[in-house]
C-alpha cells in the first residue's frame, strides 16, 4: 500500500509540475532561513558551555550608584581577589585576571607583531574556569602551576605558537610584550574553544604585570579596575550567602565614608548570563547579544515558514477538486477517511523532504557569503550537531503536518456521489473564505516586515546623519604609544610642517571615543559629599581646533595653560546643568573636586554639548582638563589634499621617532561608523528576510491567480463576448488580489507601530514613524502582487474567447 501511496504521490507532483515547483520552492525557502536562524540562535544558547562546572562559575560584577543614577560594571579592581580569600571562606576556587585587547609583541627582539586577546592570569585560572578538563587537558607543554608564579611566564596557544614559531620548538624563546615586559615561553596551551566569551592567544602571569604597562596606575588601589575580572568557582546554593558576605568587603575595602552619596555593590554574575546581559555589554571583554534579537529572529523564522505553508495549504485546497474522483472512488472501494488522511500527510511529507533535502544543500552553498556579509562562524555540521538533527526532524514533521493536514482532512470528506460527479466546488464561499483569510495573513506578514526593514533604515540612517556637536570628517586618530613630552613635541612640529595637516593635538582618544576615562566629581560649594559621574576628556589646548568643538561660555585652555603646573576645568553643558546652572556663564568661575587624584579647580570654560559615545548613549558631563600622562593618541585634522600621501608622510615621521612600535591609524567618521554595527547588521537581515517574505507570498499568487483564470476560462469568454475590454478583465482579477492586500495593510500596519516603536524607545535619540513608512509599504506591497497577477491576468484576458467556449 505505501508502494501505492508514494507511486500516485510522484504521479500527482509531475502531473501538477508548476504548482509542485511553487511549492517546493517556497518551502525551500522558508526552511532555509529557518536552518540559518536555528544555527544563529543554538550558536548564541551554546556559548561558555563549554566547561565541565558550567552552572558553578561566576563572575564578581558590580553596581554604582550616585546622584547621577546607577552604573553596571563588569570590571573590578586587582586586590580584590585577596580581599575575597581574606574574608570569604567556602569558596572552591578564585581566579583574576587583566585583559588586554591588542598589544604589540616582540618575537626574540626582532619581529613586531600585534596581537590580540592577551590574559594576565594566575595559577587558579584552570581551576575556575576548566575549559572541558582543567589543566590537564589544556595545557600540552610546560608545568603550569609552577611557571605561573614567577613574573616573566608565558604560555602560548597552539595557533600563537605556530604563528610565532612555525615548526620550531618555541618553549624557552623570548617574547617582549608592549615594548615593556620581558618573558620567556614556558609552555604550550590549547586553542581556545570558539564559543566561550572569554578568549586568548597567550596567558601571561599575574606577577609579569606592572603599573607601567596599564598606564601608571596602582594595581593595589581597590579604585582601579582599567580592565581586570574576578571569576569564582562555588556550588549554586551558596550564591546568595556570598552576595552577602559581599558587602562587608565593599564596606571593609571600598566604602567611601557614611556621608558619601555614592554606594557601591558587588554581586556574583552566573556565567550563563554574560553573553545575554546588557547592563554589562559596556567593557565585556566580548560582545554580548540581545536577547531581543534573538527572539526577533525566531519569530522571523516563525513567520517565514508560516508564508511557505500556506501556500501549500491554498494550492492543495484549490486544486482539490481535480482529485474529487481519485477520492470518490477510493472511498467507494473501501478507503477509509483516516487511509485518505495519511496519504496527503504522505504527500505533505514527500514534499517538505525534498525541500528540506534543497533547502540544506542552499545553505551549504550560502553559508560562506552569510558569514563573510554579517562577520559570523556559523558551519552546517550534520554529523557533529545532534540539536541540528533534532531541529530538522521537528521541522520536517511540523511543516508536514501543518502544510498538509488541512487539505487532507478536506479532500478526505468528500462525498463519493458528489465527488465522482465532479460536483464539487473548490469555489465554495466556505473554502474562498478561508483562503482569502490566509493569504491576508501571508501578506500582512510580509507588509510587517517590509514596515520593520524601512523603519530600521530610517533610524540607522539617522544615526549616521545627526550632528554630534564636534566635527568627524577628514580627521585621522593615531595611537601613541609613550607619553615622553619631547617625543611629541617632536612628533608635532614634523607632522605641522606637512601641506594639508590643518590642526594637531594629544589626548586620551577623540571626542567620541572608546578611549575614555570615567570618575566622580562633586560641587563643594553645595555639598561636598554629593557626588556625580563624569567622563574625562584629558587633551591639549589644541584639542578644540582640532575636533571643532564649540563653546557656550567662557574660555578654552591657552598655551601657557598646558604649560602651567595648576589645573583648569572645561566642562559641557550637561555638567553645568547637572550642578545648578542652566545658563553655562553661570557655571564660569566655579569651582569643582573630582575622583582623578583629587584635584580640585576652577571651571574657565563651558563648551556646547556633545556626544562622547554612540547615540545608544545619553550624552554625559564632560570634563576637560590637561593630564600630559595619558595622552595617548594623537588627532590630525587634515584641510584636504592627498590623504594617503600625507598619511605615508607621518608614518615615516613616526618610525623615526617611535621604533619598535607598529603604525595605527583610524578615519573619526570611519571608527563612528562602527558604533552601529550591529543596527546594520539588523537592517541587513531584516532586508533579506523582508525580501523573502513577499517572494515567497508572491509565488502563491502566481500558483492561486494561475489556478484562478484556468476555473473561470468560460466565465472571461462569456464576458468578451458581451462587450467586456481586456482592462476590465485584468482589472477584475487583479482588483481581488489588492483587496485582500488593503485589508493585510490595516491589519498589519497598527501592530508593526507599536512593535518598531517599542523598539525605538531603546534609543535615546530616534526617529518618529511617520505616514510615509506605511504609504512607501503599501505601495512596494501592490506593486509586487501586481507584477506577479498581471501576468496571468492578461494572459487570459488576450485569450480567444472561442478557445473557452467552444465545448459549449
Amino acid at each position: 500500500m505505501l508502494r501505492n501511496y508514494l507511486k500516485i504521490s510522484f504521479r500527482h507532483l509531475l502531473r501538477n509540475k508548476s504548482y509542485t515547483l511553487i511549492n517546493v520552492f517556497g518551502l525551500t525557502l522558508g526552511v532555509a532561513v529557518c536552518i540559518i536562524i536555528f544555527l544563529i540562535i543554538n550558536r548564541d544558547f551554546h556559548f561558555d558551555k563549554v566547561h565541565q562546572h558550567y552552572s558553578d562559575i561566576y563572575r564578581v560584577v558590580s553596581t554604582s550608584s550616585n546622584a547621577s543614577g546607577k552604573d553596571f560594571s563588569p570590571v573590578s579592581s586587582y586586590p580584590l581577589k585577596d580581599a575575597i580569600e581574606a574574608e570569604i571562606q567556602e569558596i572552591n576556587h578564585i581566579t583574576r585576571l587583566h585583559f588586554e585587547d591588542e598589544n604589540i609583541v616582540k618575537i626574540d627582539n626582532k619581529d613586531l607583531i600585534e596581537e590580540h586577546n592577551i590574559i594576565f592570569t594566575d595559577t587558579a585560572f584552570y581551576d575556575v574556569l576548566d575549559f572541558g578538563g582543567g589543566i590537564e587537558s589544556n595545557v600540552l607543554e610546560g608545568n603550569y602551576k609552577t611557571a605561573m608564579e614567577q613574573p616573566g611566564t608565558i604560555f602560548l596557544t597552539e595557533e600563537t605558537a605556530k604563528k610565532y614559531f612555525g615548526a620550531q620548538n618555541p618553549i624557552g624563546k623570548q617574547l617582549k610584550l608592549g615594548n615593556l615586559l620581558d618573558c620567556e615561553v614556558k609552555g604550550i596551551i590549547k586553542n581556545v574553544p570558539e564559543l566561550s566569551h572569554l578568549q586568548y592567544s597567550m596567558l601571561v602571569s599575574y606577577p609579569t604585570l606592572t603599573s607601567d604597562f596599564i598606564g601608571g596606575f596602582d594595581l593595589d588601589e581597590f579604585g582601579v579596575s582599567i580592565s581586570g575580572f574576578t571569576y569564582i568557582n562555588i556550588p549554586k546554593n551558596r550564591v546568595e550567602a556570598i552576595n552577602e558576605q559581599l558587602k562587608g568587603v565593599v564596606k571593609k575595602y571600598m566604602s567611601d565614608g557614611e556621608n558619601s552619596s555614592h554606594t557601591k555593590t558587588l554581586f556574583l554574575q552566573p556565567l550563563s548570563d554574560i553573553h545575554f546581559n546588557m547592563d554589562f555589554a559596556n567593557g565585556n571583554i566580548s560582545s554580548t547579544s540581545n536577547i531581543k534579537n534573538i527572539y526577533t529572529l525566531a519569530f522571523i523564522a516563525l513567520f517565514i515558514i508560516s508564508i511557505a505553508c500556506i501556500n501549500f495549504i491554498n494550492l492543495a485546497t484549490a486544486l482539490g477538486i481535480k482529485r474529487s474522483r481519485e477520492v470518490g472512488i477510493r472511498k467507494v472501494l473501501g478507503a477509509g477517511r483516516k487511509e485518505l488522511i495519511g496519504q496527503h500527510l504522505g504527500e505533505s511529507f514527500l514534499i517538505t523532504l525534498i525541500s528540506l533535502l534543497l533547502a540544506l544543500a542552499t545553505v551549504e552553498r550560502i553559508l560562506p557569503f552569510f558569514n563573510q556579509s554579517f562577520e559570523s562562524s556559523l558551519t552546517l555540521n550534520l554529523t557533529n550537531n545532534l540539536n541540528l538533527l533534532i531541529f530538522l526532524g521537528i521541522l520536517l514533521l511540523v511543516v508536514s503536518i501543518l502544510s498538509g493536514i488541512y487539505p487532507a482532512i478536506v479532500l478526505s470528506s468528500y462525498q463519493p456521489a458528489k465527488a465522482l460527479k465532479t460536483k464539487i466546488n473548490s469555489m465554495s464561499k466556505s473554502s474562498v473564505l478561508f483562503r482569502k483569510s490566509l493569504v491576508i495573513f501571508q501578506f500582512g506578514i510580509a507588509q510587517a516586515l517590509i514596515i520593520g526593514a524601512i523603519v530600521v533604515s530610517r533610524q540607522l540612517s539617522f544615526f549616521h546623519d545627526k550632528p554630534l556637536g564636534f566635527e568627524k570628517d577628514a580627521i585621522v586618530d593615531f595611537y601613541i604609544p609613550e607619553t615622553d613630552s619631547l617625543k611629541s613635541e617632536r612628533f608635532f612640529n614634523q607632522v605641522s610642517e606637512l601641506n594639508n595637516v590643518e590642526n594637531i593635538s594629544f589626548g586620551l582618544g577623540a571626542p567620541s571615543s572608546e578611549n575614555s576615562i570615567s570618575t566622580s566629581f562633586s560641587f563643594p560649594e553645595v555639598d561636598e559629599n554629593l557626588e556625580y559621574d563624569v567622563s574625562l576628556k584629558l587633551c591639549d589646548y589644541r584639542y578644540k581646533d582640532t575636533y571643532g568643538l564649540t563653546l557656550a561660555a567662557g574660555k578654552w585652555f591657552t598655551k601657557a595653560d598646558d604649560e602651567s603646573a595648576d589645573y583648569k576645568f572645561v566642562v559641557n553643558e550637561t555638567l553645568a546643568k547637572k550642578i545648578g546652572f542652566t545658563n553655562p556663564e553661570d557655571a564660569v568661575g566655579k569651582e569643582l573636586l573630582t575622583g582623578i587624584n583629587s584635584i580640585k579647580a576652577e571651571i574657565i570654560g563651558v563648551t556646547k554639548d556633545f556626544h562622547t559615545k554612540s547615540l545608544h548613549h545619553q550624552i554625559q558631563p564632560v570634563l576637560f582638563l590637561k593630564f600630559p600622562q595619558f595622552y595617548y593618541n594623537a588627532g590630525i585634522k587634515f584641510s584636504g589634499g592627498n590623504l594617503n600621501s600625507s598619511i605615508r608622510n607621518i608614518e615615516n615621521i613616526w618610525n623615526e621617532i617611535y621604533p619598535g612600535y607598529i603604525f595605527e591609524y583610524h578615519f573619526l567618521d570611519d571608527k563612528i561608523n562602527e558604533f552601529y554595527k550591529n543596527e546594520e547588521r539588523i537592517f541587513n537581515i531584516s532586508q533579506i528576510f523582508a525580501g523573502i517574505a513577499v517572494f515567497i507570498g508572491c509565488l502563491g499568487l502566481l500558483g492561486l491567480s494561475s489556478f484562478m483564470v484556468s476555473q473561470r476560462k468560460k466565465e472571461i469568454g462569456v464576458r468578451k463576448v458581451l462587450g467586456a475590454s481586456n482592462s476590465s478583465i485584468v482589472f477584475l482579477f487583479s482588483s481581488s488580489f489588492l483587496k485582500l492586500l488593503i485589508v493585510a495593510f490595516f491589519i498589519s500596519a497598527p501592530i508593526s507601530w507599536f512593535l518598531m516603536n517599542s523598539w525605538l524607545t531603546d534609543f535615546p535619540y530616534r526617529i518618529n514613524i511617520g505616514i510615509d513608512v506605511f504609504i512607501i509599504t503599501i505601495i512596494l506591497a501592490c506593486l509586487a502582487a501586481l507584477a506577479t497577477v498581471s501576468f496571468q491576468s492578461i494572459k487570459a484576458a488576450f485569450e480567444n474567447p472561442v478557445k473557452a467556449l467552444k465545448s459549449e
